[in-house]
């Protein structure tokens, strides 16, 4: 996959969020996947668990103020064995377009059939803004929660 492609990838997601397309983002993963946040492993048996992740994330960003998302991928890697790497700074911004908050991920990618990008891991290297460190503890007491190693 080329940049472009990568781009395009995820200026797509960054839409499919802002319209409450959830499915479709959950469609662009591989399950079973993982986010790794916090030094925290969550692990997304299906789409369903991914599903319920990824509202309840959108949802605490529109009660921050978010009401619209930018994707800006920064780097990808060279794929080896049809994985990659994707570095993405996601941007937050107020109704008046006034920047509120950004989160850099890592995305663990390879390509599907035709081409297109399939996540199979994401990993938080800041923790969203939307997220409070009470989110952070009930998070951990969840059963597909493991601790990290490193």
């Amino acid at each position: 996959m080329t940049q472009v492609g990568v781009k395009d990838f995820f200026e797509t997601m960054a839409r499919s969020f802002m319209a409450g397309e959830y499915e479709a983002v959950a469609s662009t993963h591989v399950y079973p996947g993982a986010v790794y946040i916090d030094g925290e492993v969550i692990v997304l048996a299906d789409d369903a668990a991914f599903l319920r992740q990824i509202k309840d994330q959108c949802r605490k960003n529109y009660e921050m103020g978010v009401r619209r998302v930018k994707s800006h991928v920064v780097a990808q890697s060279l794929s080896r064995a049809n994985n990659y790497s994707v570095w993405v700074m996601w941007q937050h911004f107020g109704a008046g377009g006034e920047l509120l908050s950004t989160t850099n991920a890592r995305y663990i990618c390879r390509d599907n059939a035709l081409g297109a990008p399939q996540i199979q891991l994401v990993e938080f290297i800041d923790v969203p803004a939307c997220y409070s460190a009470a989110d952070l503890e009930r998070m951990t007491a969840l059963p597909h929660r493991t601790r990290g190693t490193g």
